[in-house]
């Protein structure tokens, strides 16, 4: 008599979960970008895909491309959404410290904590 398996097999009808609707921060989150920045995101929040987004990149930060984002968590907030961090560069986390708006950042879903950049 043959042991019986101790692992679940898995299911292939069963759903995979939702890849994120990934927001791209690009290289600079400036003022310049700020505008694309904004579309980019409000087509995140309309998609069936929870949100995400990407700092894992950004060199360049400003004022104007932190408020986007924080506009961005005000959104998702107000729809009852998570959104995750896919990555948060170094220069990016300085800036987000630097104006001390760590917490309008956070999402309970947030797949990184704010304490390091990913």
């Amino acid at each position: 008599m043959s042991n019986p398996s101790t692992q679940p097999e898995s299911d292939p009808t069963a759903a995979a979960p939702p890849r994120p609707c990934v927001v791209d921060l690009g290289v600079s989150c400036t003022l310049h970008e700020a505008a694309a920045l904004r579309t980019a995101c409000m087509a995140a929040l309309e998609s069936k895909d929870p949100p995400a987004l990407d700092g894992s990149r950004v060199e360049r930060v400003d004022t104007a491309g932190l408020q986007v984002l924080v506009g961005f968590t005000i959104d998702c907030m107000e729809r009852s959404l998570h959104f995750t961090w896919a990555g948060r560069s170094e220069p990016l986390v300085r800036g987000i410290r630097l104006l001390g708006i760590e917490p309008l950042l956070e999402s309970p879903g947030a797949a990184t904590p704010m304490a390091g950049a990913a």
